[in-house]
């Protein structure tokens, strides 16, 4: 589960000595658009299967939640204020400081993203996109998990060493025969 994000106090985030905020009542209505066409994007994506290993990766959207990341959060300014969005040029260097955030920050990360979808009306999407993104894994996982069954049900070697039960087994029908 996301951590709880208060609706009415900002969100801060410090990576490599730089302050971000997340404070919805100072976003652009241009920031809030690019956030949404992020996720409407992936969501669009999801409904066509990919076309090579690099469509696949991509549509896995590693770094989809680190884009919506770089759109509705602001970096404090040394006089305290809050930097005000100017399209790419506020948003690129923000993105490339949240490609470096600490993992520690990744549940309150998740929590800034879903407070902005709930607030925009828009979480249909934003669940949408996080399900797909824990299918993938999940999948991911699963074939992992699959590969590793195959590998452990080949059959063994002659000079493999017996299993437990062998053993166990094989001992005690010899301490059957010698108390007899």
């Amino acid at each position: 589960m996301s951590e709880a994000v208060n609706p009415s106090a900002p969100v801060e985030f410090e990576i490599e000595g730089v302050t971000l905020v997340y404070d919805y009542d100072q976003l652009v209505l241009s920031q809030m658009k690019l956030a949404e066409a992020v996720y409407q994007y992936q969501a669009d994506l999801q409904k066509r299967p990919p076309r090579s290993l690099k469509e696949k990766i991509e549509l896995g959207a590693a770094d989809y939640n680190q884009v919506v990341l770089s759109y509705i959060l602001l970096k404090r300014q040394k006089d305290g204020t809050l930097q005000r969005f100017k399209g790419g040029e506020t948003q690129r260097p923000i993105l490339d400081l949240v490609n470096n955030m600490s993992s520690r920050d990744a549940k309150k990360a998740d929590g800034v993203i879903n407070d902005f979808f709930i607030k925009q009306g828009q979480y249909t999407l934003a669940l949408l996109v996080q399900s797909r993104y824990s299918m993938q894994y999940s999948l991911a996982a699963a074939e992992f998990g699959r590969a590793m069954l195959q590998t452990n049900s080949e059959p063994s070697s002659s000079n493999e060493p017996e299993s437990i039960e062998q053993s166990t087994t094989e001992a005690s029908g010899s301490e059957e025969s010698g108390n007899a």
